[in-house]
C-alpha cells in the first residue's frame, strides 16, 4: 500500500512538471487531467498508471519526464507501464520473449540491456534521440 501512495505523489508530481516542460507549453498538445483530478484519483485504493496512457502524446509526455527526472528505475517502470497499455503479452511475443522474462526484465532491479529499451521503444512507436544540453552562463 505505501509504495502505491508512493506512485500516486510521483504520478501527482509528474504531470505537474511535464505541464510546465517547454515542450508542453510551446506545443500545448499534451493534454493531462489538471493537479487536482490526479489528486482525485490518488485516493483510489488501487490506482493502476497503465490505464491513463491514452495515446501518444500521454506516451511522449510520460517518458520526456522520466528522462528529465534522470532515474533509470523511474524510466523503466514508466516504460513497463506504457507497454502494459498496449499489450505486454503481444509485445513480449514480437520481441522473442515470455511475457513473465520481459516483465522480469524490465522490473526493478531487473537491468535489461540497452537493446530490450531500444526494442521496446520501437514496438511501441518510439525512438529514442539525443540532443544538445543548453549551456549554463
Amino acid at each position: 500500500m505505501v509504495q502505491v501512495k508512493e506512485r500516486k505523489k510521483t504520478a501527482v508530481k509528474r504531470a505537474t512538471a511535464i505541464k510546465k516542460t517547454p515542450a508542453a507549453k510551446k506545443a500545448k498538445a499534451v493534454s493531462l487531467p489538471s493537479e487536482k483530478s490526479l489528486k482525485a484519483m490518488a485516493v483510489l485504493s488501487e490506482w493502476d498508471p497503465a490505464e491513463y496512457i491514452e495515446d501518444k502524446e500521454d506516451v511522449i509526455a510520460t517518458l520526456m519526464v522520466a528522462l528529465a527526472e534522470g532515474n533509470m528505475e523511474e524510466l523503466l517502470d514508466d516504460i513497463k507501464d506504457i507497454a502494459r497499455s498496449k499489450g505486454m503479452t503481444q509485445i513480449a511475443r514480437e520481441m522473442g520473449k515470455s511475457r513473465e522474462g520481459l516483465y522480469r526484465s524490465i522490473a526493478p532491479g531487473g537491468n535489461p540491456s540497452f537493446e530490450t529499451v531500444m526494442k521496446l521503444l520501437d514496438l511501441l512507436g518510439f525512438r529514442l534521440t539525443v540532443e544538445r544540453k543548453p549551456r549554463n552562463g
